[in-house]
């Protein structure tokens, strides 16, 4: 899932990790920037 940098603090503490990091292109060159997540459930 993408999270907003302001909110990985709160999925990191709900066991996400973070898997990679991009920008959302916005209006006049301005760039969104997100952290790409996962959380694993079960055992591996």
């Amino acid at each position: 899932m993408g999270s907003t940098v302001t909110g990985v603090p709160l999925y990191r503490a709900r066991g996400y990790v973070d898997l990679e990091k991009f920008g959302v292109p916005l209006q006049d060159g301005l760039e969104l920037p997100i952290i790409r997540m996962e959380k694993r459930i079960g055992k591996n």
